[in-house]
């Protein structure tokens, strides 16, 4: 039974690791317990990984949480969420005693614009009659966007009132990334002045330099 636990929140299209970047945080904090989980589903078959839409990341990360509170009555229990994995928190509200949100987005925009946005950047994009996007990856593997992930992804809440909400419920801090090619400028300055929000020159996924940058903030915040 461990007194520190740190729970991670992976992002969109991606595997409980976070490509990397939760196991080189968890790699610091070598007496903490870490606990990542995969939200998404994998066709091995179809060499595919299939998207969750975000009501049932939410059961599952509450899931996680109960689990560990439970199993864990006395420790300080952390959440680190990357990019959608923070809209992911933000709907399941969990009391951690430190949240930490990396990259996040602010505006999801609508589900419409994503699927054009997907057929325009990924060439051998497929949107079939129900909505669901079969998107190639570089590695010669597909994502698979359900017509139920694109209905709840337009179900969900402005962002802002999201974070607002949940700066109530434990110690939030934001940590932007300057040149994040993936969500593109992301006005933080909409939030509620509460929030804590601390931003570094990197892009969307911390790589290289801003690697060791992100892990030296965060554990700042978490000491």
């Amino acid at each position: 039974m461990s007194d520190h636990i740190i729970i991670y929140s992976h992002g969109f299209g991606v595997r409980k690791d976070g490509l990397g970047l939760f196991t080189d945080i968890a790699a610091t904090f070598p007496d903490a317990e870490h606990i990542m989980f995969d939200y998404n589903e994998v066709d091995k078959a179809k060499n595919a990984l299939i998207v969750t839409p975000f009501d049932r990341q939410v059961a599952m990360l509450n899931e996680v949480f109960d689990k560990t509170r439970r199993d864990n009555p006395s420790a300080i229990i952390d959440l680190i969420c990357h990019s959608q994995g923070g809209v992911a928190s933000s709907l399941a509200k969990l009391r951690a005693r430190k949240t930490i949100l990396l990259a996040p987005p602010i505006n999801m925009g609508d589900a419409t614009n994503k699927l054009r946005k997907y057929f325009e950047k990924y060439p051998g994009t497929i949107i079939e009659d129900d909505g669901t996007a079969i998107v190639p990856r570089r590695d010669g593997s597909f994502t698979i966007i359900r017509s139920d992930y694109w209905q709840n992804y337009d179900e969900l809440p402005e962002i802002p009132t999201l974070l607002g909400e949940l700066n109530t419920l434990t110690d939030l801090t934001i940590i932007g990334a300057t040149n994040d090619e993936v969500l593109g400028e992301n006005n933080y300055s909409v939030l509620d002045d509460s929030i804590k929000i601390i931003e570094i020159e990197s892009d969307h996924n911390f790589k290289n330099e801003a690697r060791a940058k992100v892990i030296d903030v965060i554990k700042e915040v978490i000491k």
